[in-house]
């Protein structure tokens, strides 16, 4: 008899792999390492008037395969916080490589929103990411990087 995984199996596991990443990135001591690609923050304040954070990732410097991204704020707790690749489909950031039926990405955004009134120069706060890919010869790879604003 062959048995496979239901869609709720599958949704609970990644589910948890989410929660196991968002706990990971509260509690680790983090010393950042280079990352293999541009990254870029921005706050601004939505049409909702709602404080709204946008992390970019482009310009990698080697080729990234299966990204898996995750990213929260220290002071954020009320809202979700944004990933890809890990209740989604991963992409792939490649030099010089664009393929949107193939999931070959220019860069990646993410773009999660904050419980405060502040305008975005008047905010400060900690962001932490997590950065998991395959490399060219197939080698797992993850990156906890810190940003303060």
């Amino acid at each position: 008899m062959i048995c496979g995984c239901n869609q709720k199996e599958k949704l609970t596991k990644e589910m948890l792999e989410y929660q196991n990443i968002v706990n990971t990135l509260k509690e680790k001591e983090i010393e950042n390492k280079n990352l293999p690609c541009h990254l870029e923050i921005k706050l601004e304040t939505s049409k909702n008037h709602e404080l709204m954070y946008t992390f970019s990732l482009d310009q990698p410097s080697e080729a990234m395969y299966d990204v898996k991204a995750l990213v929260i704020s220290e002071k954020e707790t009320k809202n979700s916080y944004p990933s890809i690749g890990i209740l989604d489909d991963p992409l792939h950031l490649v030099p010089n490589q664009i393929d949107v039926k193939n999931n070959y990405a220019k860069g990646i955004i993410l773009v999660g929103y904050l419980s405060t009134k502040k305008e975005p120069k008047n905010y400060h706060d900690t962001f932490r990411l997590y950065l998991n890919y395959k490399t060219e010869d197939g080698k797992n790879k993850t990156i906890y990087y810190e940003k303060k604003i």
